[in-house]
């Protein structure tokens, strides 16, 4: 009997092993979350943990108004990301794994082989990442690090 085939393998096979990407991940259409995830280190380093990068539990952060009226603002990561594709902009950024990635532009029905595709990029210092909506209600997560001299 053949082994199964997992999410994590194939994003490992597909996009980790290039050494193009840092990490790679996918969400659910439906809710944001990431569901399955690859990451560089984690073969390496048994005390990896490649869900730091991708999935951090709803948690609060203080923001500044224009005033300068400091609050507190609740991020859900998932919400983030969804709003990029259903807004089409992300003014408080793309949270993931703790971090904060600036909404840089997203493109609308790019087509590849037949397939439309959505394409957001998000960047942070010396990073960034790329969220794609692929055919079958899933979003395409991919992390990449300048400082591994992967570039947009």
């Amino acid at each position: 009997m053949a082994e199964e085939y997992s999410w994590d393998s194939y994003l490992n096979d597909r996009l980790l092993a290039t050494n193009q990407v840092s990490g790679a991940g996918l969400a659910s259409e439906e809710d944001g979350v990431v569901y399955a995830c690859v990451a560089q280190g984690e073969e390496s380093d048994p005390n990896f943990d490649k869900w730091s990068l991708f999935y951090k539990e709803d948690y609060d952060i203080e923001v500044e108004d224009e005033n300068g009226t400091k609050t507190t603002k609740t991020i859900n990561e998932g919400q983030t990301i969804l709003v990029v594709f259903n807004e089409g902009y992300a003014p408080d950024g793309v949270w993931l794994g703790g971090t904060k990635y600036q909404f840089i532009n997203i493109e609308r029905d790019l087509e590849f082989e037949g397939y439309n595709f959505d394409v957001a990029t998000c960047a942070k210092l010396k990073g960034g990442l790329h969220l794609v909506k692929v055919p079958g209600g899933n979003i395409l997560v991919v992390l990449y690090d300048e400082e591994k001299e992967q570039d947009r």
